[in-house]
């Protein structure tokens, strides 16, 4: 009994033995069971340690939802779809900031074909293009209009340079309309998309006005640069004089706003061509006051065939003045000088 207190050695029946108050070599039955059955896993332990109670064989292993192996992965494997949907330390959001969505992927049609951004303006005229049609077709009517003037027998009369504007003006209008109705398929345009009653403002102020300031402004050019100025006829009739086989007749004497036109006549009855130059050519009033003839300006031949007939137009810079009632038209032809009086009016 002293010796139990005191933790004497001694030795049991079932093996035990005491060493210094301490049992070495006994084992309790209870606790061998219980380690023998902690072998097997379970939810509180998944994977326990091998003992030597445990079978020769390791049994299988199996893991409750959201527990997690602590073996290491091989490399090559794929991660655990655990580790897969935490993101990185890249990935995570700073904190205050809002974490981006995902963009989404366009299908290929609309990536090929983008809707447009701007919304369509019923109503609306790309005024641009209006006044583009309209100056094209005013541009081409005046071309034609200038080359009918250099090549012509006179710029023409007025209504032939309003053709150009007239017709300018109505295919801007027809263009304009055209464009206010289709406006609702087309998406919005720039700055000059305007509504459909200015732009018919703007078209009969820009094509309307300013297209018929244009074609006047054209035709005083044409006129003064070919000599072909409109005017009037101050000839009381028609005067003829003879020699050397040519016979010169005046036709016409026009004032203009700038020159004076002489349209003459001359007829060949030799047997042989004559020349009938233009530089000597004079038109001189009772006065004394002398026009000489411009070369440029002036419509001749310069000579007269054999048995032929010559018409020309000898044009004159500025006018005799307008109290004279006659005047004489000078001209030569070789040695011959011809003096033609012409009656005019006031």
């Amino acid at each position: 009994m002293f010796d139990r207190i005191i933790g004497g050695d001694r030795q049991d029946a079932d093996g035990g033995e005491w060493v210094g108050g301490a049992r070495v070599g006994w084992v309790d039955p209870e606790e061998a069971r219980d380690a023998a059955w902690d072998a097997y896993p379970s939810a509180d332990n998944p994977e326990p340690a091998r003992s030597p109670w445990s079978g020769t064989q390791r049994p299988a292993l199996t893991h409750p939802e959201g527990a997690q192996a602590s073996w290491s992965e091989s490399a090559g494997w794929p991660e655990s779809a655990f580790e897969q949907e935490r993101p990185s330390r890249a990935e995570q959001p700073e904190p205050g900031r809002r974490k981006p969505e995902p963009g989404r992927r366009k299908p290929e049609s609309v990536r090929r074909n983008p809707e447009p951004t701007a919304e369509s303006q019923p109503g609306h005229v790309r005024l641009v293009r209006v006044l583009l049609v309209a100056a094209a077709v005013l541009g081409l009517g005046l071309v034609i209009n200038v080359a009918a003037s250099f090549f012509g027998d006179g710029v023409g009369g007025a209504l032939r340079w309003l053709v150009p504007p007239a017709i300018a003006l109505v295919a801007a209008m027809v263009v304009a309309l055209i464009d206010a109705f289709s406006s609702e398929e087309r998406p919005a345009g720039g700055r000059l998309d305007v509504p459909v009653v200015i732009a018919i403002v703007a078209v009969l102020v820009g094509v309307g006005i300013g297209g018929f300031a244009l074609t006047a402004g054209a035709e005083y050019v044409a006129g003064y640069v070919t000599g072909k100025e409109s005017g009037e006829d101050r000839l009381l009739k028609p005067a003829a004089k003879t020699g050397a086989g040519l016979t010169v007749t005046v036709e016409n004497v026009t004032y203009t706003s700038h020159f004076t036109r002489v349209q003459v006549v001359v007829s060949n009855g030799g047997d042989q061509s004559l020349p009938v130059p233009h530089d000597d050519v004079t038109f001189t009033g009772p006065d004394g006051t002398s026009l000489k003839a411009d070369g440029f300006r002036s419509d001749w031949p310069g000579s007269v065939p054999a048995g032929g007939v010559e018409r020309g137009t000898i044009t004159f810079t500025g006018h005799l003045p307008d109290e004279l009632t006659t005047a004489t038209l000078n001209l030569k032809s070789g040695e011959t000088t011809f003096a033609v009086p012409v009656a005019l009016s006031n």
